[in-house]
This record gives structure tokens, sequence and C-alpha cells, in this order.
């Protein structure tokens, strides 16, 4: 069972914040800049979705760039936090080629104050990074270990030697197909599937880069789904029975369009995210039944060779580095 939150949080981040009342800032607008109250040179972007009121808890997203552009990272997940009820934290400070300590205290200001001056669920707390902070995002749950419910990383998975099945969260992973991190990432979404880690991963067109919008949407829409399967919030039948359509569209579609493979993953993919929530047994029989065709074991044989050349490189790329070094 989780325990008492608050006090646990405060006790981890060594907090001297004297009680305050909740602020009333702005909802449904982006406020740019807030200053932590106990640490000031702390700064971070808010936003509140425009139904947010202070007489309940709403899940939070702690948003981390890589080069602390809290507007920017904190826009792409705008629209779906205002659609399902996401309070969004986006800091100014965090980055990924500095000290992860650094990473840490932005995280360490930013949880008390917000849990002082805003109305937070903190059975329901999020971190979200790209690149760098996205490994950061994994120490810091195992820090707050039980009180963080998901992390969504882009561009970056596991950091050195970090055992993620240790980690109680659930996990949303994802890179563009030609970021130098894709191998990184895939490899990590095969392996977590021998952990008990429910987990997605995604890829979208692009290089080594946040996603867009409607992948980052995707992502806390895929976070509510767990939450309601884990009993972290209550089930809305309607609301994911609405989605499941759109998913299947979304598989038809690339059906339609010759794309066999990709189809097949996001049937699985809706198999097993809604299990439990609505009726899945037609969508995981096709996806058998698609998984068998000509098409998909031509698509995966091509994959599975271009994962061996990758394999292959990287090999070799550190037996020169390594004899670069012993000489």
């Amino acid at each position: 069972m989780r325990g008492s939150a608050p006090a646990v949080l405060l006790l981890f981040l060594g907090s001297t914040l004297a009680a305050a009342p909740q602020e009333a800032f702005p909802s449904g607008e982006v406020v740019p800049h807030v200053a932590c109250l106990a640490e000031p040179q702390f700064t971070y972007s808010l936003y509140l979705p425009s139904r947010y009121e202070a007489g309940k808890t709403w899940p939070i997203l702690f948003i981390m760039d890589p080069r602390g552009r809290a507007p920017m990272a904190l826009e792409l997940f705008r629209e779906a936090a205002e659609r399902l009820g996401f309070i969004l934290v986006s800091s100014y400070d965090t980055r990924s080629d500095m000290p992860r300590d650094r990473n840490i205290e932005s995280l360490k200001a930013m949880l008390p104050d917000t849990e002082k001056r805003l109305s937070i669920d903190t059975d329901r707390i999020y971190l979200s990074g790209f690149s760098g902070t996205a490994r950061t995002a994994w120490v810091l749950a195992s820090m707050l270990r039980g009180h963080v419910a998901g992390i969504i990383g882009f561009g970056a998975g596991l950091p050195a030697a970090f055992d993620p099945a240790e980690v109680p969260v659930v996990f949303f992973g994802g890179t563009g197909n030609t970021d130098f991190n894709y191998e990184e990432m895939r490899e990590l979404d095969g392996s977590m599937d021998s952990t008990p880690i429910e987990h997605r991963f995604v890829v979208w067109e692009g290089p080594h880069s946040w996603p867009p919008p409607v992948v980052a949407g995707r992502s806390l829409e895929w976070m509510q789904l767990q939450a309601m399967k884990s009993g972290l919030r209550p089930r809305d039948n309607s609301w994911a029975a609405n989605l499941l359509r759109v998913r299947l569209q979304e598989a038809q579609a690339l059906e339609q369009e010759g794309r066999a493979l990709d189809a097949l993953l996001v049937y699985w993919a809706v198999a097993e995210d809604f299990s439990g929530l609505q009726d899945v047994t037609d969508v995981a029989a096709l996806a058998r039944e698609l998984g068998r065709s000509r098409e998909v074991k031509r698509a995966q044989a091509q994959q599975e060779r271009f994962t061996a050349e990758f394999v292959a490189y990287r090999h070799r790329f550190r037996r020169f580095v390594e004899t670069l070094r012993s000489k």
C-alpha cells in the first residue's frame, strides 16, 4: 500500500516550506513563469486545466526538457492535459549536459512547492523527460518509490546499470525513426517484456527530439487507461470505448495503406491496453490472424536484419574505441 504521500515527499525532499494557502493561478492558460517559494532560483511553467478546482485533487506531470525550454515542452502536452484533467509543471532548470544532481535539485524544489500551492493527487505523480532527462526520470522515480505512478520517456532509455523492475511504475516510451537512440529504445521495449512493468513503445517520423503533440497526448491517454486499470482513478467506460474506436480506426487505416506490420503493432497494443476495461477478444484474434500473414513476416524479417546490422556495427565501434583507449 502507498503511505501518506505528502509526509513521504516532504521527508525525502527535506523541505522547509511552511504551510501556505493554495494560490489562485489562472486555469485554462499557461502561466509562463512561477518561482518556487522556498527556493526561488528554481522556476517553472504551469498549466491548470480549465475545470481545475481546489476542492479535488488532480494528477500532475512534471516535464523536464534537457535544455530547460519550459514553455515549449509544456505546450506538447497542453491539449491532452486540458482534455484529461492533468496539471502540467515544466522546469526551466533541467539539463542533460550537466550533472544529474541539478535535475534532482530542480524536482526537489518543485514537488513541495506544487504540493503546497496546488491541489495535486500525490498518488498520481508522473515524470516526463527527453534524452538525458528521460534517464533522470528513472532515478527520480526510484528515489520517490511508490509515489511516481508513471514515466514518459522519449529519445533515451535507462541510466547505466539500472534495473527498471525495481521501480513500481508504468512506462510510455518512444523515439523518432531516425533517432540515434532508436535501437536502444527498441531494445528497452523488448527487455521490458520480461518484467512486470506495464509499458508501451511508439515510433514517429523524425530525428532525436521530443515527439509531436499527438504522440505526447497519446502518452497521457495511455497513463489515464493505466490509472483506471490499477484503480488509481475511477473507470470511465464511455471514454474508454470512444478511445478504443479511435485506435481501431487507426489500425484499419494502416492496413489499408499496406503497412501490415504497423497495423499489427497497433492491434496488439489495443488488445493489451484495453484488456480489463473493454472487450478486446475480437481485436486479439484479428492481431493473431494478421501476424500470420506473408506481409507481416516479410516486414519482421527486414526489421530483424536492420537490428542485426546495428548490433554488429555497435560491437565494431566499441572495439574500435577500446583499441584507441588501450594505446
